[in-house]
């Protein structure tokens, strides 16, 4: 009773390949527009790009990003490998946190390590070989862009990027991006990942140790923030990949606005009792856990922070081995902070060992024995307190000594003072 056909192109491929050159592209229509991805290969280099366009609410926007890996070259400490560059018209740039910036789409872009879809490895090219495969590859990246890309009517944004080697241990990529229009803000984003040894041409070696650090730093006129992160992602091991490395940096700087004249510079985070104000970056501390065996493993830490009212720094060590009927430990640690307005410090260490044995003998026993040490120290005025717990068997020793003021009250100061020193 009715037959209206309509008819339409939803796509396009096209695919070119020999032995020494590659050209292959799609090309999507979506709900408001459009979309593509493009390689070029030889044997020398390889460029690739993806982009979008869309027509909403009576306007276009675009991105368009491209890369481009050949070595151009340059001295040893700074051997270009590859660039990367793209703009948005009407789109805005989401910058990742930290802890994404490995999987951000325009550095996993750069770098190559964008997940493949179903079917290829991450050998192959950044292209499948096969339409189907290429317009799947094309509908994921365009939805991971997308979501970083967001339409912004009247925010534009630059993008260049570098791919690097130093002395051929460590590779790097660094993109600068300057987004302008509503908002003015300017960003950096790297990743370096440093193995050792090194693999030297097909030579598969198993690494001693392995490094991959991420960084990110925002300007923000509007709002008077500067920000600067780094933190070592969770491919970072030394020795045995079981000896998982961790730890941040952070320098955070308020110019002006709610939180002007704040700033905190910290490495591997703050003290344990350090109330963090919620605008404080959150830093994992600088250090290691290692499972040695099944049995036994160790696990340590740093950390050091300087904010505009507080200094703090300390660190731990544990090892600890537990099996079916023994266990034995050993912590040490100590955590350190002195406040400037009110004047006040505070030092913690302590030191424990420990052995318990489990014997089957007319029932189960447990055979113990123990040492924990604590002292503390604060001012002013100076005093402190020592502690010193001994358990042998059922036998416990407890040595108690105070010295100095008694109390750790933190002192108030006077209202004028507070007011000429924190509302600005």
């Amino acid at each position: 009773t009715q037959f209206s056909p309509t008819f339409g192109l939803d796509g396009l491929g096209i695919d070119f390949k020999n032995a020494s050159l590659e050209i292959g592209g799609s090309f999507l229509k979506e709900e408001n527009g459009f979309a593509g991805l493009a390689i070029i290969k030889t044997e020398l280099l390889s460029l690739t790009a993806i982009g979008a366009y869309a027509y909403a609410d009576g306007a276009p926007s675009l991105f368009i990003y491209a890369v481009l890996d050949y070595p151009i070259g340059g001295p040893a400490f700074f051997y270009v490998t590859g660039v990367a560059a793209g703009f948005g018209y009407n789109r805005r740039l989401l910058m990742p946190s930290i802890e994404q910036v490995a999987t951000f789409p325009l550095v996993q872009e750069a770098t190559g390590a964008a997940v493949p879809p179903a079917g290829q490895n991450s050998s192959s090219s950044v292209l499948p070989t096969n339409q189907a495969g290429r317009s799947n590859r094309l509908q994921q990246e365009i939805r991971a862009l997308s979501t970083h890309i967001p339409l912004d009517y009247g925010q534009y944004f630059l993008a260049v990027g570098l791919k690097f080697t130093s002395f051929k241990q460590i590779d790097s990529f660094a993109l600068l991006a300057v987004q302008f229009g509503n908002r003015l803000e300017i960003d950096l984003l790297g990743l370096s990942t440093l193995k050792v040894p090194a693999p030297v041409g097909n030579e598969s070696v198993t690494p001693v140790a392995e490094a991959q650090l991420a960084l990110r730093a925002v300007f923000i006129p509007s709002e008077g923030f500067l920000g600067v992160q780094a933190q070592l992602t969770s491919n970072s091991y030394i020795l045995s990949q079981a000896c998982r490395l961790t730890g941040g940096f952070a320098f955070y700087s308020w110019f002006s606005g709610e939180h002007e004249g704040d700033f905190v510079l910290t490495l591997g985070g703050y003290h344990p009792a350090f109330q963090v104000p919620s605008h404080y970056p959150v830093v994992p501390r600088l250090g290691f856990t290692w499972q040695v065996t099944n049995n036994f493993y160790l696990r340590g830490g740093l950390y050091f922070a300087l904010t505009a009212n507080a200094l703090m720094a300390g660190g731990s060590l544990e090892a600890v081995y537990q099996s079916s009927n023994i266990k034995a430990w050993f912590r040490v640690g100590a955590d350190f902070l002195i406040a400037w307005k009110p004047y006040h410090y505070e030092l913690e260490a302590y030191v424990s060992l420990g052995l318990e044995i489990t014997v089957q003998f007319f029932g189960t026993h447990t055979v113990s024995l123990s040492a924990d040490a604590n002292l503390k120290l604060w001012g002013p005025e100076f005093g402190g307190e020592a502690h010193v717990r001994v358990k042998v068997l059922i036998f416990k020793i407890p040595v108690d000594i105070t010295f100095g003021s008694r109390t750790r009250a933190v002192p108030a100061i006077r209202f004028d003072e507070f007011q000429q020193t924190y509302p600005p």
